[in-house]
């Protein structure tokens, strides 16, 4: 806060927190500016979006507290936070009467903060922090808030809500401020981090997305109708989906890779058609291709319908491997199916 922001302290006024909190003195550094305010322009949202990270301005102003003066401001800024919160709770919970009571009780608090418009300028004060805390004091000016619940019918929600914005502008325009220096530059360093990180998770996550490989595409000989059914289930890593074959026939289903990929092992996952499970594979060969070339092949089989099938294991390895195919030679009662083609 520059010069003209530090006048009109607490020992300029003689008073005290606890002084203030009930009836104020008269505060020469409170009256609204009148013929020409100065007023600060509303910063873009770029402007704010550097405050919240960088904390420049705010940590200029706050450099040019003096630490006693800071204790006293913290002190009024406790209490008037502290009288602000329970008049919220009061409010919540249908006290309305107590709840007006204890807002203008805090914003009283707050008279003891400087509010020039030099000062409220030197903070950083918008156009609309200027409205809510001129807000507050026309109600203040109204009169004292109703004393029985039953008094604040017509006048009690706008009332309250003035005088808390103008309370909650006050605690947003020195609650940077009064913070030491060292914390706010921690909390800079903070907010760096976070948001680096943030960043980096993106750009790592936009990365992933732009360069992985596309996904294996099925590919079968033939397939029960319906979406639900299609080859590609075979090959996306979803053991509850499934490939089936058409009921009573035998045939073939392959997952054709992105690239060509040296293969160590294939992890079969059989079939049962979850909603029936009245259909699985039994006797099957698994084939690598390189093109159409068959480089290695394994067989294996399956010895009844399982309601939860695991994967299997079938060592079978070979280079530059397109395609994981597995044939079908026999199967369990209506036909044959398949959870997942799996591959190391």
């Amino acid at each position: 806060m520059g010069e003209e922001g530090v006048e009109g302290g607490l020992g300029e006024r003689g008073g005290s927190p606890r002084e203030t909190a009930s009836h104020p003195a008269p505060n020469p550094t409170r009256a609204v500016p009148s013929a020409t305010p100065r007023r600060s322009r509303r910063p873009g949202p770029i402007a704010r979006l550097r405050e919240w990270l960088w904390r420049g301005g705010t940590l200029q102003r706050s450099r040019t507290i003096g630490e006693i003066e800071r204790g006293e401001r913290q002190s009024v800024l406790a209490l008037l936070s502290q009288r602000g919160e329970a008049a919220e709770t009061l409010w919540n919970t249908g006290h309305a009467a107590e709840a007006l009571r204890l807002a203008v009780d805090a914003f009283h608090v707050g008279e003891a903060l400087p509010q020039t418009a030099a000062a409220l300028a030197a903070l950083g004060a918008t156009p609309a922090d200027e409205r809510d805390l001129q807000a507050a004091r026309r109600r203040l000016d109204e009169g004292p808030p109703p004393v029985r619940d039953t008094d604040t019918l017509d006048i009690g929600a706008d009332y309250y809500v003035d005088v808390r914005a103008g309370r909650q502008a006050l605690e947003r325009l020195y609650g940077g401020v009064l913070r030491p220096p060292g914390e706010l530059l921690r909390q800079r360093a903070l907010r760096a981090l976070v948001v680096s990180s943030a960043l980096a998770a993106v750009v790592a996550v936009v990365a992933y997305t732009a360069f992985r490989p596309p996904p294996p595409r099925g590919v079968a000989s033939a397939s029960y109708e319906g979406p639900k059914y299609v080859p590609t289930h075979a090959c996306d890593n979803d053991p509850e989906t499934e490939w089936l074959l058409p009921n009573g026939s035998r045939g073939w289903v392959e997952c054709v890779l992105p690239s060509p990929t040296n293969v160590n092992v294939v992890h079969v996952t059989n079939g049962r058609n979850q909603a029936y499970g009245d259909r699985a594979v039994k006797d099957y060969t698994v084939q690598l291709l390189a093109g159409d070339e068959v480089v290695a092949e394994a067989e294996g089989s399956f010895a009844a319908i399982e309601p939860q099938p695991e994967p299997v294991s079938v060592s079978v390895r070979g280079e530059g491997i397109t395609k994981v195919r597995l044939e079908v030679r026999s199967f369990h009662r209506l036909g044959a199916a398949l959870a997942e083609l799996d591959w190391r």
